[in-house]
């Protein structure tokens, strides 16, 4: 899957060993019983987490990168598909109000993908993680960079309730490039195989 550039399927989340083990600690802080995130929404994000885990491991990607001092410091990473990966940071921003690291979050949604965070501002985050897998395999086969770069805002849209609803009415769902919802519908059963074809 290529990754990073534009009309790319994801990019590279790289970090040293205090960054990942922070993230994954706040990970596990926020969807444990005492956080602030339902069951099913802390589930889809824990998925994040244990990627976070094995890359600290070096089981996912790992490089030397020059540091300030001039020599070389290790960084960890994996490779995160667009959809799953907006849609996590937008909850763990949400989860990370008044702590340090919701600025960081806030800044790969504004950063990453521009017009992302508003394409998923007043989600429903339980509906919207019971339909990424079908977005992701929507978005992900080999459409081409062109595919991936105009549909990416529609997928992103269609996470929210609503667009089925509208779609439901007979009433024009807003912004361009609207996807009909029997589009990811006709794809509910084969996401597994799908996303275990791009390596996910």
């Amino acid at each position: 899957m290529p990754v990073n550039g534009k009309g790319s399927g994801g990019r590279h989340a790289l970090g040293d060993a205090h960054d990942l083990t922070a993230l994954h600690e706040f990970i596990h802080r926020v969807c444990d019983d005492h956080g602030p995130l339902r069951p099913g929404v802390g589930e889809y994000v824990l998925g994040l987490a244990y990627d976070v885990r094995k890359a600290k491991e070096g089981a996912r990607l790992r490089r030397q990168v020059a540091d300030p001092a001039g020599g070389k410091t290790a960084v960890y990473g994996v490779e995160v598909v667009w959809v799953p990966l907006l849609l996590q940071a937008a909850i763990l921003r949400g989860a990370a109000v008044g702590e340090a690291l919701a600025e960081g979050f806030g800044a790969v949604e504004a950063g990453l993908i521009p017009g992302a965070a508003n394409r998923l501002r007043g989600v429903d985050w339980e509906g919207a993680t019971a339909r990424a897998d079908t977005r992701a395999a929507y978005f992900l086969p080999g459409n081409g960079k062109a595919f991936r770069k105009r549909s990416l805002l529609p997928v992103l849209r269609s996470l929210d309730g609503m667009h089925e609803r509208l779609h439901e009415m007979g009433l024009a769902v807003p912004g361009p490039r609207a996807i009909a919802p029997g589009e990811f519908q006709a794809l509910v059963g084969a996401e597994d195989q799908i996303l275990g074809a791009a390596g996910l």
